[in-house]
């Protein structure tokens, strides 16, 4: 019928390797123009007398703009069993980054900005599920998930067996995330997130006994810092 206005959708596919993070990007759309390819294949009548060939014009003046995200939490030490810690959802990005509305660093990374529209899982993508990787204790381990504002959502984790395994005791964690959050730049196979987490105690003294002549300062750390083995 003539003026009859038709709904389509616009889909774009882009490869996602959860490896190699890409740039943003952002397509235009200034004008939309309709055709037949084969031009006899779409003719047809109106009022049963005159031939018409359909086209359509659209004038439009719209962005789609499309971000490489993942869920990520840095590295936490958790002072005792139970803490609170945040998740953040994140977009890669390098050059011209503000121009995405992306501003806010990540935590720990370079190139990664918190995407703060994530305010909905449903809508965005989610980070949930969380559990201790390949342990025993696994269901020793207790999270509870809170709100979600600004690209961040927070997160409580209690370690239920503390008090049998002892302190220090460091895990890895993992998310079981959206498919399109996850990234891990050393295994393209990972189909979820993983962070490290230790629970230790700042009070806690000690170990060990050893027979020497030196001193140990009594302000010295209580807790072992890492080392990057080269």
């Amino acid at each position: 019928n003539a003026g009859t206005i038709p709904n389509f959708g616009l889909h774009v596919n882009y490869e996602r390797n959860v490896t190699q993070p890409k740039e943003p990007q952002r397509i235009h759309l200034s004008d939309l123009n309709i055709s037949c390819e084969t031009a006899i294949d779409c003719q047809s009548m109106a009022d049963l007398k005159t031939a018409f060939d359909p086209k359509g014009t659209l004038a439009a003046d719209s962005n789609l703009t499309f971000l490489y995200g993942r869920a990520h939490a840095p590295r936490y030490r958790i002072d005792g069993s139970a803490s609170n810690f945040q998740i953040y959802y994140e977009a890669y990005c390098t050059t011209n980054c503000s121009a995405y509305g992306l501003t806010q660093e990540s935590p720990d990374d370079v190139n990664w900005y918190r995407f703060m529209p994530h305010t909905s899982e449903a809508t965005y993508g989610t980070a949930a599920q969380n559990f201790i990787k390949g342990s025993t204790n696994e269901n020793q381990t207790t999270f509870t998930y809170n709100t979600t504002s600004n690209g961040m959502r927070d997160m409580n984790v209690t370690f239920n067996n503390i008090g049998n395994i002892g302190y220090p005791f460091k895990t890895k964690v993992s998310m079981d995330s959206s498919p399109w959050l996850i990234y891990n730049r050393f295994d393209n196979s990972a189909l979820t997130n993983t962070f490290l987490l230790e629970f230790y105690n700042s009070n806690s003294n000690w170990a060990g006994k050893v027979n020497t002549s030196s001193q140990v300062d009594s302000e010295s750390s209580k807790t072992t810092n890492r080392r990057i083995n080269w």
